[in-house]
């Protein structure tokens, strides 16, 4: 596997800091984990909404990783701007 930091055509999301990030998830998760840099960030999960969402404080590679029955990773490059 490549390592998210290198991977060409990541997507690139940029938001200003202190604001609200959402990923909607295309199904109800169970449980999910936020990581920025490989660093956990408290994130919230809406599992009737199936959205996730934290405040960005810091840009970086952010990984939102979400289980229910099976499991979806999902990772992108978060720029402060």
């Amino acid at each position: 596997m490549i390592p998210p930091e290198t991977r060409p055509g990541l997507p690139s999301v940029a938001v200003a800091s202190g604001a609200a990030v959402r990923v909607h998830l295309g199904f109800a998760a169970g449980s999910i984990l936020v990581t920025m840099d490989k660093r956990r960030v408290l994130a919230r999960l809406d599992s009737t909404r199936r959205i996730v969402s934290w405040t960005a404080r810091r840009g970086g590679i952010v990984t939102v990783s979400a289980r229910a029955a099976g499991s979806a990773s999902y990772v992108a490059r978060l720029r402060i701007g």
